[in-house]
């Protein structure tokens, strides 16, 4: 008996290590909800690779054009689909969303179409956690007017069998253009097959960067093609007129944003407050109508690509762009004058110096830019003339300088020590025939300074 009994023991210590030791085991396996910066574990049921997490450190910026606008598109056709109204099929809002959609919208004749085609864009993932199915599709995800989106960031994280793309940006209603919304989405992409799925981020982050993406290592079906994404190249002339677009639409409602793309630098010395920036927005809507593109160039450098556009009114919008959306913004050359305005500007006699700072002020007053303009006049004249007060002084170049003007140089001549330039200034737009006649008194001052005043109309 007393044998017995010592086995019994013997028995229970040894289950009672092995459950221990199980359960130890268990413990230091990877949680199923992971952190950012897990390494790559191997699953027990077949040793397949599996990163669990994977957030900002993973991440890679988006380089090309053809694949920023390719995922920018397919998030725009995920909007024109359940934004899609069949009773306004014929209208011209709806229009639009063929064209933004490759013509697909013309697929959907009934309700069942609508719901099928956004069923088909959505993650999985997404699907099981809404609890999305064909027939409650549109009662689980909200149904707006039709809307416009705008990609701002996006990068991507390659994972074994997919790639991944993180990506940012900008909503608004077509019909209320004043009103806009920040939001992010995740894409998973196929590399095989090029199929794709969406997955709409609900969660609230400030950045791209905060967010973590699960990998997920399944080839992605093609669903009657709706999910394959369709890539364009895009010509420089394109890409600059996307950046003018962007610029034009975004500036007249989210001016913060603008305002944050310019540099430090030149924002303080060409506006120094979000207030003069919205200011300046504000007069251009209401004076200048049907700003468009007329010409494009663009510049090549080590760091960067500089798209430059001139619209109808000779006003110049400056792009540096590092990737695609990577990019600061610059109104004019004269805020801050670059190497090669020096290098021009130092190996000049004075009659062209003289012209060069003619040419900047024309600039200013075309840009409606009147502290520029008034802070380089000299400071008797803009007293004695406007009070030295910029508000005056712009209330006088809008009376009688109202239009943008293009100029001709004509005599020139100096006395003692200050530069006499005459100009002609004609409207560019041409709904003005009349001539002004002008004499600039220039002084120069240490590397590009100068200092002028000129002619005042009707004393």
């Amino acid at each position: 008996m007393k044998v017995l009994k010592k086995i019994i023991i013997i028995i229970l210590i040894v289950v009672i290590c092995l459950i221990v030791t199980l359960l130890v085991l268990k413990s230091n396996k990877p949680s199923q909800t992971g952190t950012i910066g897990n390494e790559i574990q191997e699953e027990e049921d077949g040793g397949e690779l599996n990163i669990e997490f994977m957030g900002s450190e993973y991440m890679q910026p988006v380089e090309t054009h053809t694949v920023f606008y390719a995922i920018s598109d397919c998030i725009q056709k995920y909007y024109d689909y359940i934004s899609f109204d069949m009773s306004k099929a014929d209208t011209e809002m709806d229009v639009r969303n063929f064209d933004a959609v490759f013509g697909e919208m013309e697929k959907i004749t009934k309700k069942e179409d609508q719901k099928e085609a956004i069923y088909n864009l959505l993650d999985e993932e997404y699907i099981t956690q809404k609890g999305i199915t064909k027939e409650n599709i549109l009662d689980k995800i909200e149904i707006n007017q039709p809307l416009e989106f705008y990609a701002t960031n996006m990068k991507y994280i390659d994972g074994k069998v997919t790639r991944q793309y993180i990506v940012s940006g900008k909503i608004r209603l077509l019909s209320d253009k004043q009103k806009s919304e920040k939001v992010f989405f995740v894409i998973t992409l196929d590399r095989n097959s090029s199929t794709y799925m969406i997955k709409p981020i609900e969660e609230k982050y400030n950045s791209i960067d905060e967010i973590q993406v699960e990998d997920y290592q399944k080839n992605i079906k093609n669903k009657d093609d709706r999910n394959v994404i369709k890539y364009t190249t895009y010509s420089d002339n394109v890409i600059a007129q996307k950046y003018f677009d962007y610029y034009k639409n975004i500036a007249f409602y989210d001016k913060e944003e603008i305002y944050n793309l310019f540099s430090e630098e030149y924002r303080n010395k060409r506006f120094g407050s979000l207030q003069n920036f919205e200011k300046y927005i504000d007069n251009i809507a209401k004076n200048d109508k049907g700003i468009s593109v007329q010409e494009y160039l663009v510049n090549n450098y080590e760091d960067y690509k500089e798209y430059v556009c001139k619209d109808n009114y000779g006003n110049l919008y400056i792009f540096k762009e590092k990737n695609p959306m990577d990019i600061t913004i610059e109104l004019d050359t004269y805020t801050l004058d670059n190497e090669k305005f020096i290098e021009k500007y130092n190996s000049s006699d004075d009659q062209y110096k003289v012209a060069m700072n003619v040419d900047k002020w024309i600039q200013m007053i075309n840009n409606r830019d009147y502290q520029s303009a008034f802070n380089v006049l000299d400071e008797t004249f803009r007293t004695d003339n406007f009070q030295n007060d910029v508000d005056v002084f712009e209330q006088y170049m809008r009376y009688y300088f109202p239009k943008h003007y293009k100029i001709e140089y004509g005599e020139f001549s100096e006395e003692t020590g200050t530069y006499i330039q005459e100009i002609t200034m004609e409207d560019i737009t041409g709904e003005d025939t009349g001539e002004i006649k002008e004499h600039i008194y220039m002084e120069l001052g240490e590397g590009t300074d100068f200092v002028m005043s000129f002619n005042l109309i009707g004393h």
